[in-house]
């Protein structure tokens, strides 16, 4: 995570997209869907297209 975190705040949107993917999966970490959408908000407005459809699903399905 400390990894993904460090990128993720140099605007990798890939490292973005992938702590979004942490937190729905709950994967190392507590799940939290709160955070997971955040994450994937912040990632597709940095033109990640795997963040903007999960952010789509996750939004379409609360």
């Amino acid at each position: 995570m400390k990894w993904y975190q460090d990128s993720a705040d140099q605007d990798d949107a890939d490292a973005q997209y992938r702590i979004g993917v942490l937190y729905a999966q709950g994967k190392g970490i507590s799940k939290n869907k709160l955070q997971a959408q955040q994450w994937y908000q912040v990632a597709c407005n940095n033109s990640n297209s795997r963040s903007c459809t999960a952010y789509s699903k996750l939004t379409l399905n609360q």
